[in-house]
């Protein structure tokens, strides 16, 4: 909703500048080394950003937006789980055994600087033969109106 309501910098710059902390606890506190969950939160913190300048410039309504969100996620065009048994192909290998305080380039280290946004991150969804944005009324909002009309 930032990038929507306010720029796609400053969605950048607080979305991204929240997963800080958690580096910087791993890495000069001895904290949990949650870069992993660092990546995910980054990609789609993007997702997220990509979706808000789609709709700035469409001009929809924060329900759209929630509903593009919803899409994502269903989709599969967002990171969802972070497992290490069933590993998301998109998080790269993160390297536990030699914590990189420094950047290393190439690899992803935990610190949004290392994360690069990704070309077409995301797509709208389009309905057929139509080029438009297709926005559909999400999961959630179908059982609200679902559970509302069965009262």
């Amino acid at each position: 909703m930032i990038a929507l309501e306010h720029s796609m910098p400053e969605a950048e710059i607080l979305g991204n500048g929240r997963e800080i902390v958690p580096t910087l606890n791993y890495y000069f506190r001895g904290g949990d080394d949650s870069r992993t969950d660092t990546y995910r939160d980054l990609y789609n913190n993007a997702v997220g950003r990509a979706i808000g300048a789609c709709a700035r410039q469409n001009g929809l309504s924060q329900n759209d937006v929630a509903n593009l969100v919803d899409h994502a996620i269903q989709s599969g065009q967002a990171i969802v789980s972070i497992r290490l048994n069933d590993p998301d192909p998109r998080i790269p290998f993160i390297d536990s055994t030699f914590p990189r305080l420094f950047r290393t380039p190439g690899l992803f280290n935990g610190w949004p600087g290392d994360f690069r946004n990704i070309p077409d991150i995301w797509t709208p969804p389009q309905p057929a033969g139509s080029g438009g944005i297709l926005v559909r009324p999400s999961r959630l909002a179908l059982r609200r109106r679902h559970d509302e009309a069965s009262k």
